[in-house]
Formats: structure tokens, C-alpha cells, sequence
């Protein structure tokens, strides 16, 4: 009887050594603990940064232009400084229109000097005229002003009505050389302000032309603008008068313009802390609160019809030199923390049709449990019954 009673022990002895052995080998899950920790309740958040004064710049407002071509650009990434050129656009119309200014320029000058010319003439002719009308006036005078018993009667009437007729003359003389005068004055006023507005045509096309070329207003780094479509501009591309083609961003400036779904919406609230990581640097976090909440839920982008709120994150240290506008990121946005809760590994967690459960580790097998659950952060889900701390669960 102890023989048999000795047997058994050391058969189960055996199954265990062997049970530790086969755990312990290669093919042992990962397992975590549920423990007790604080649990920050957070929204999951993409964006991309922006500067706080990105400094656009595009076409120039040039009259009767609506489409402008691309000539040149400035490379993106390029530091350029103060007055140097970082974006141009084809002139080649305005150069037709400046030719077509400079011979009008030339055509109003021509007639005004010409008429000028005319017109000094026509007056000289008509004071000559006038002239020679006064003086055959005091002439006649002379043979009016003789006793009658001295010239002869028919004669003196004849003289008389000549100088009526020379005296008319020169009052019809005097003015019409008044109204030629007056008719000078404002025709060549008239082919002078022709002739100024053809100039300052000419000119404003001049300005016009070298208004295409456009300089830095500040030193900077250049960053081309993305469109509605993320696509940026480059060399022989159009682009309306009213499109910004590139950026000087204040790169001492940086925030964040940051999305969430709409079903987390009303959970974001101004101030609240953010944590993001950059796409570029994965291994650099950054923080900031929420600024502003936009107050209508938008089309995530006309290809996803997904709803969206969109939100500003100002980041705590967003003016290092290192930080460019268009960076993406994800994060969180912290809308609430529970301070000690008991918490599970979210991966850790099985959705079933009973609900959900959780592996546990035992000494020679493994359980299953159904936990009730609370709120979860996406990492780490809280424990309200049915597990205790220091279980250890088993790992997908």
C-alpha cells in the first residue's frame, strides 16, 4: 500500500516537472500583470503642424489677370533672405501690353505736339487777320473823320460803311480767334491728359512686370503651399490670383492643427493637455493644450467623407528651429484620469459573443474569465470585478 501511495506522489511529481518544464520552454506566452495604476482617459487625435504666421505668398494683383503661370520657384527647404526672389510668373502678356502702352505713349505725344503745331499756326493766322483788319479800321477812321464840306458826300458815305464793315469784321475777328483760343485750350488739354494716361499705363505695366517677380518680405525658409488635394506647385503651373503659392513661415511659431472623430467631439474642451508624436521623429514626443475647438464637424477631405472636429494644439515648445509646417503627427488629447484604478493590458482583452474575457495564467493551466470592464485609453483598460491585482494575463 505505501508502494503504491509512494507511486503516485512521484507520478505527480513527474507531471509537474514536466507541465514547469514544457511552460518554461520557447512556446511560453507573454503574459502581463493587472495591476494598479494611474489611468489617463484620452481621445486619439492626426494633424499636421502649422506656423502661427506662415507668411503667405502668391500672385500679385495685376488688373485684368485672373491666371498666372509659374516661371520660377524658389527650392523648398531653401533659407533665402530679405528681398530675394522666391517665387516668379510668366510676363509674356504683360510684355505685349508694354509694347502696345510705349507706341501709344509715343502716338499721344505725336498728335499732341502736332496739333499744337496746328492750332499755334491757326491762331497766328487769325491774329494776323485781325491785324490787318485793325489796321485798315484806323485807316478808314481817318477818312470818316474829314469835314463834310471838305469831302464830298458819296465818298464820306462810302467810307463810313466800310469802316462799319471793317469794325464788324474785327469784332467778329476778335472773337473768333476768342473761341479758337478757348477750342485750343481744351483740345490740347484734352490730347495732354491722352497722353498722360498713356504714360502712366506704360508705367503701371512696368511696375506690373517687375511686381511678378516676388521677393521675400522677410528672411526665412521657404515651404511650398499644399492644395486641397496635397498637391504643391512647381514650375509651368498655373494658378488663380487669389491662390498662395509658397510660405516664409516663422518657424519660432509652431502649433498644431489637429482632428478627431466626431463621435469624440464633445468630449474635447479648450485647455485640455495633449501629447503628440511626430511621423518624422517617431522617438519625440511632444505636448501643448487644446486652444480652439472649431465649432462645426467637417468633411475630413473631399475624398473621405468622414466627420471630423477639428481643434488647435498650442505646444509647449513649438519655437525650437526644428519643428517645419506640414509635419504630421498622432496623439492624444487627455479629457480625464483615474487616479489608482485597476487596470488589464487592452490587448490582453477578447471580445466574444458572451462578452468580453481574459486569459489567465494558472500554476499548471491556463482560465479563462469574463471581467467587467470600464473605461479604456487604448493601451489600458480599467478593471471593476472579476480580476485582482497582481493576475498575471496572458498576451495575444
Amino acid at each position: 500500500m505505501k508502494l503504491r501511495r509512494g507511486l503516485f506522489f512521484a507520478t505527480v511529481v513527474a507531471l509537474a516537472v514536466a507541465g514547469t518544464a514544457w511552460w518554461t520552454s520557447g512556446s511560453s506566452p507573454r503574459t502581463a500583470a493587472v495591476e494598479r495604476r494611474d489611468l489617463v482617459l484620452g481621445v486619439g487625435v492626426t494633424g499636421v503642424l502649422r506656423s502661427e504666421d506662415p507668411l503667405a505668398l502668391g500672385p500679385p494683383q495685376v488688373r485684368e489677370i485672373w491666371n498666372y503661370k509659374i516661371s520660377f520657384l524658389a527650392p523648398e527647404g531653401s533659407t533665402v533672405e530679405a528681398g530675394q526672389p522666391v517665387l516668379g510668373f510668366d510676363t509674356t502678356e504683360l510684355q505685349t501690353r508694354l509694347l502696345e502702352a510705349r507706341a501709344e505713349v509715343e502716338s499721344a505725344a505725336q498728335t499732341f505736339e502736332q496739333r499744337r503745331q496746328d492750332l499755334e499756326i491757326a491762331r497766328r493766322r487769325e491774329r494776323l487777320t485781325l491785324a490787318e483788319a485793325e489796321a485798315k479800321s484806323r485807316r478808314l477812321a481817318l477818312q470818316v473823320d474829314v469835314p463834310a464840306e471838305i469831302e464830298a458826300a458819296n465818298e464820306l458815305r462810302r467810307a463810313r460803311l466800310d469802316y462799319e464793315r471793317v469794325k464788324a469784321e474785327i469784332a467778329s475777328r476778335r472773337h473768333l480767334l476768342e473761341l479758337l483760343d478757348r477750342g485750343a485750350k481744351a483740345e490740347l488739354q484734352s490730347l495732354a491728359e491722352a497722353r498722360d494716361h498713356a504714360v502712366e499705363r506704360l508705367r503701371r505695366t512696368e511696375a506690373q512686370i517687375a511686381a511678378m517677380t516676388v521677393a521675400a518680405p522677410r528672411a526665412g525658409t521657404v515651404v511650398y503651399v499644399s492644395d486641397w488635394q496635397g498637391q504643391k506647385k512647381k514650375v509651368g503651373d498655373s494658378c488663380w490670383r487669389m491662390e498662395k503659392v509658397v510660405e516664409l513661415p516663422d518657424l519660432g511659431r509652431m502649433l498644431g492643427e489637429a482632428e478627431a472623430p466626431e463621435a469624440e467631439s464633445g468630449r474635447l474642451a479648450v485647455g485640455q493637455p495633449v501629447s503628440l508624436r511626430l511621423d518624422a521623429f517617431p522617438d519625440r514626443s511632444l505636448s501643448g493644450v487644446v486652444r480652439k475647438v472649431e465649432r462645426t464637424i467637417q468633411r475630413r477631405s473631399p475624398e473621405d467623407p468622414r466627420k471630423v472636429a477639428r481643434f488647435a494644439v498650442e505646444l509647449d515648445d513649438g519655437g525650437d528651429g526644428v519643428l517645419r509646417p506640414g509635419m504630421r503627427f498622432t496623439g492624444e488629447v487627455e479629457i480625464g484620469r483615474l487616479s489608482a484604478a485597476l487596470a488589464v493590458p487592452l490587448e490582453a482583452v477578447v471580445p466574444t459573443a458572451a462578452g468580453p474575457q481574459v486569459e489567465v495564467e494558472g500554476w499548471l493551466h491556463r482560465r479563462r474569465v469574463s471581467p467587467r470592464l470600464g473605461r479604456a485609453n487604448g493601451r489600458w483598460v480599467e478593471v471593476l470585478s472579476g480580476l485582482e491585482e497582481g493576475q498575471r494575463v496572458i498576451l495575444p
